[in-house]
């Protein structure tokens, strides 16, 4: 199970209009009042920035986006 928590943040890059987006994302973090952090598409600076800005402390990505996340050199 995944413990969501009201001090929790959550990055929402994937579309809410997908299955996994809208019951991860939208159901899931707001049924436990976390914050959700969105972002209107993907963008890999964005992304890693919006983690730093907000403190975010859990994502929920898709294999592209962790194979982005591997390539990248940081």
């Amino acid at each position: 199970a995944i413990d969501l928590g009201t001090e929790d943040r959550v990055l929402a890059v994937l579309p809410f209009f997908h299955i996994y987006g809208m019951t991860v994302l939208l159901n899931l973090a707001l049924r436990q009042r976390a914050t959700l952090v969105t972002m209107p598409k993907f963008d890999l600076v964005e992304f890693l920035t919006n983690i730093q800005t907000h403190r975010c402390s859990y994502l929920f990505i898709a294999p592209p986006i962790a194979v982005a996340l591997a390539k990248h050199p940081i």
